[in-house]
């Protein structure tokens, strides 16, 4: 989650930044992983931008900070599709919208894909996909 705990215009293009730079250092990890003849690892990011409710939920006694909403949501279902997509990241175009600019000058290599449905969603979204997709 960025923009925490103040909103910046560079939320979306640190929390593209943030991805590119999980993603290089799981690559290294791996290389080491490996070496050792331990088998790699793999995550999946699934990145949107928007409102989200974000609070402590909980009992006094067991609290936990928590964000939900549509965003949320979305991101959720972008991270879930990188399995099925078989690539480490999954964006949606809210992100490229608040950065704003030619994607060739995004910090991170991005592929169109076009729009997708989403479970629970009533139009399609335009998703974008980081590398090795």
């Amino acid at each position: 989650v960025f923009g925490l705990p103040m909103a910046s215009p560079h939320d979306a293009a640190n929390a593209l930044r943030c991805a590119g730079l999980m993603l290089t250092e799981l690559d290294a990890w791996n290389v080491a992983r490996t070496g050792r003849g331990e088998l790699p690892l793999a995550i999946g990011i699934g990145l949107n931008y928007g409102p989200a409710v974000m609070g402590d939920v909980g009992t006094e006694h067991s609290l936990s900070f928590t964000v939900i909403g549509d965003t949320v949501n979305i991101a959720s279902r972008l991270q879930g599709l990188t399995r099925e997509l078989k690539t480490p990241l999954v964006v949606a175009d809210a992100i490229l919208t608040q950065i704003g600019g030619d994607p060739a000058s995004l910090p991170l290599a991005l592929q169109d894909r076009g729009e997708r449905e989403l479970r629970g969603r009533t139009a399609p979204i335009r998703i974008w996909t980081g590398r090795d997709s």
